[in-house]
């Protein structure tokens, strides 16, 4: 008889054992199973990025902004032939583009310590 207990408690270690294999088991399938199909997700959105990335790089501009193209161009083909023509403005106001232009020239050719611009920053 207590053979019998014996036996049947390392039947039932085995079956235990068993199970827990089995469930293991199962776990690593579905782990497997889940990094595949997250793999295969992944390649999709790629695949649709490289795509719209694809899309986006042939077609630069959209249909509204080559309908405003068009309008601009059209307006200015057809404008100066039904306007009359205009008297030409006078002298100080053709001077002041050329003023901006001498101040923007002095100062992008102006030397500058980027040291000192960026302490300023950071210690006030």
């Amino acid at each position: 008889m207590y053979e019998e207990e014996v036996q049947q408690g390392r039947a039932s270690k085995r079956r235990r054992s068993i199970k827990k294999k089995e469930v293991e088991m199962e776990k690593r399938l579905r782990r497997s199973s889940l990094s595949q199909i997250h793999s295969a997700e992944q390649k999709r959105n790629q695949a649709n990025r490289n795509k719209s990335k694809a899309v986006s790089a042939s077609y630069p501009f959209s249909a509204q902004s080559f309908m405003v193209l068009f309008c601009v161009t059209v307006s200015l083909l057809i404008l100066p032939l039904m306007l009359p023509p205009l008297p030409p403005p006078p002298l100080m106001l053709l001077l002041i583009p050329i003023g901006i232009l001498l101040v923007l020239l002095i100062l992008g050719f102006m030397p500058s310590d980027v040291r000192n611009i960026a302490s300023s920053y950071l210690w006030e």
